[in-house]
């Protein structure tokens, strides 16, 4: 579990960009709730990380 509302980040914009990627997430009181499954290994968790931090650059960046 974990805010994304510095910088004005919605963690309803995160899941959504995560989902697209294949990351499952919730919103959960305004914040981001990931949790694994049993048989995700360190490559799979490496790889959500991977995409939350290109989610949350994507989402922080004001659209031209």
């Amino acid at each position: 579990l974990f805010s994304v509302t510095a910088g004005g980040l919605r963690a309803q914009d995160i899941v959504d960009r995560l989902g697209e990627a294949g990351v499952l997430a919730l919103v959960f009181d305004e914040q981001v709730r990931a949790v694994t499954h049993y048989d995700v290994d360190r490559e799979g968790i490496d790889k959500a990380i991977e995409i939350l931090r290109k989610a949350v650059r994507e989402a922080a960046t004001p659209a031209s």
